[in-house]
């Protein structure tokens, strides 16, 4: 099993997987990709800065019980192009499933 540390550097290495912007397009705009300003602010409100995955990690251990309902929100809205991310509900279903399997 996998200490606190170490489990809080497998989900820094998570965090960045899930902000790589796929392809170019998205520094024609931006210098810095919003999805990285955001992150950055919303790392800055967690206690110590552990990444954002340990986070909810750890809230969904310690809040969701065996027969709880959990609400996994996605969207993620691309202004250059008036559209929205539509790789979210896939990730969100396989989410869901792990969950349901773990608890």
């Amino acid at each position: 099993m996998l200490n606190e540390q170490d489990l809080k550097i497998f989900a820094n290495g998570v965090d960045q997987v899930v902000r790589i912007p796929i392809g170019g397009k998205f520094y024609k705009w931006e210098k810095v990709p919003l999805i990285d300003t955001l992150y950055n602010a919303a790392r800055k409100k967690t206690p110590n800065s552990n990444p954002l995955s340990y986070e909810a990690a750890k809230g969904i251990m310690e809040n969701v019980k065996k027969g709880s309902v959990a609400f996994l929100l996605t969207g993620w809205y691309l202004p250059h192009f008036m559209s929205g991310e539509t790789d979210g509900p896939p990730g969100a279903a396989a989410l869901a499933r792990a969950l349901d399997l773990g608890f």
